[in-house]
């Protein structure tokens, strides 16, 4: 588990549910990791001018990687085709992280005041923005690191809709309420030239996850 407001890592072992901590600097502040397929966990910096955090599972280590700087993402995503880190940033635009060569760099940084809440990988390989105090979903193609506005969501909720979602078994993704009452469909069709369709769900429970 990753420090938000604290100063080191729970490590917590599923089979009897004991746990050890690991230091990490004072006052860390992260809020989204992904555990990327050569085995280390990125971590990304929320609040602070920080640099991403990796952490070594096997030897319990942890370094630091790029330059310090807002980065404020949720969540981080593992594009498939290059390996690279990439997840909407909070406020402005999309975090790079080059695994080969250590480099984190801003993408889009133009693109502000959307409050994306998390990004989720859709089954046609593109990179979308988890919608949060905007109306509009971007679609992130990180094979051409290219990104577009394919839909507006005009629900009447404009304070935190969702903070987390997942693609299910047929490629589409679903984005669950925060301070939203809906939940949210991305259906995203078998092919990336496929057209964008957000279907808007009842939540039985108003939000607030």
């Amino acid at each position: 588990m990753m420090p938000r407001f604290a100063d080191r890592i729970y490590v917590i072992s599923l089979n009897d549910f004991s746990y050890y901590t690991i230091d990490s600097p004072a006052n860390s502040r992260y809020a989204g990791c992904v555990l990327h397929p050569n085995g280390l966990i990125y971590c990304c910096p929320w609040g602070t001018e920080s640099q991403v955090m990796v952490i070594n599972p096997i030897t319990d280590t942890i370094c630091f990687i790029g330059k310090p700087a807002r980065y404020d993402g949720f969540n981080l995503v593992v594009d498939p085709f290059s390996m690279n880190i990439y997840g909407f940033i909070n406020y402005s635009g999309v975090i790079k992280i080059d695994v080969k060569t250590n480099k984190v760099s801003k993408l889009f940084e133009e693109i502000t005041h959307h409050a994306f809440y998390g990004s989720e990988l859709g089954g046609n390989g593109n990179i979308y923005s988890t919608l949060g105090h905007g109306t509009v979903l971007y679609e992130f193609n990180p094979r051409k690191e290219t990104l577009q506005a394919v839909d507006i969501v005009s629900d009447g909720i404009d304070n935190a809709k969702c903070a987390g979602g997942c693609m299910d078994l047929f490629g589409n993704i679903w984005m669950a309420p925060a301070h939203g009452k809906y939940l949210y469909k991305i259906k995203l069709g078998n092919n990336v030239s496929d057209t964008i369709n957000v279907e808007i769900l009842t939540s039985p429970y108003m939000g607030n996850y």
